[in-house]
């Protein structure tokens, strides 16, 4: 049973047969995805989350931002990161874009800029086409021929065949936007946070943003929070 959401969130049922034919009718008419269609296993889907904007584009037009984010992460409060990106130009965040000190607005080799768990993209920026297009487009087209997941959402197999690397170099010729916020995210302790929460975990000063880590207990799992609590 599809559980109870709240009046703000809508709940979108997509099969893969229909997925499989937007991204065709998004990569045109000669090209069809057949290897696609034979999965068995749909953890390829991952490899599709920073096309989701572009070919869902009667959505996403609703909104300022859209993004992608696991299954396994639970999201609370988001005013923090809201106000942050209002006042930010950057036209995508997440918790892996780590900008050098040194060289503003260029990225280590290696690094994710894409995050599989949670990403957001400003809707109206070139970010949410930029797969699609040149010189970017031969590389996608080549993710979608192949069943094979490429971890193309964050790192790439093998490495610099992700959209983190077309984030990069996008960014290089100025095409897009990468900026940080005034106020960073990021991974502390293995839990999306506040970087000064890392000292204050325990004293209530909880930012809204928790891995769901399920337990290996025998019998009934249970998800245990940053503070430990279950």
């Amino acid at each position: 049973a599809i559980m109870a959401f709240p009046p703000n969130v809508k709940n979108l049922t997509v099969s893969w047969e229909e997925l499989i034919s937007l991204l065709e009718a998004k990569a045109g008419s000669r090209e069809t995805f057949d290897e696609l269609r034979r999965l068995k296993s749909h953890y390829k889907v991952c490899d599709f989350k920073p096309l989701t904007g572009s070919i869902f584009p009667e959505i996403v037009q609703e909104y300022d931002w859209w993004g992608f984010a696991d299954n396994d992460l639970l999201l609370g409060d988001l005013t923090a990161l809201l106000r942050e990106l209002r006042r930010s130009r950057t036209d995508l965040w997440s918790a892996s874009v780590q900008l050098s000190e040194s060289e503003p607005g260029n990225f280590l080799v290696g690094e994710m800029i894409s995050n599989g768990p949670f990403t957001v993209i400003r809707s109206k920026s070139p970010v949410t086409q930029l797969a699609w297009q040149e010189p970017y487009i031969a590389r996608t087209l080549s993710l979608l021929r192949t069943g094979e997941y490429k971890a193309f959402d964050e790192i790439g197999k093998p490495p610099r065949s992700s959209f983190s690397e077309m984030l990069r170099a996008a960014s290089s010729r100025a095409e897009i936007n990468l900026s940080k916020l005034q106020r960073g995210l990021g991974f502390v302790n293995d839990v999306l946070c506040w970087p000064e929460h890392g000292s204050e975990w325990l004293k209530g000063a909880l930012c809204g943003f928790c891995r769901f880590q399920p337990t290996a207990t025998v019998g009934r799992p249970k998800a245990l929070l940053g503070d430990s609590s279950s």
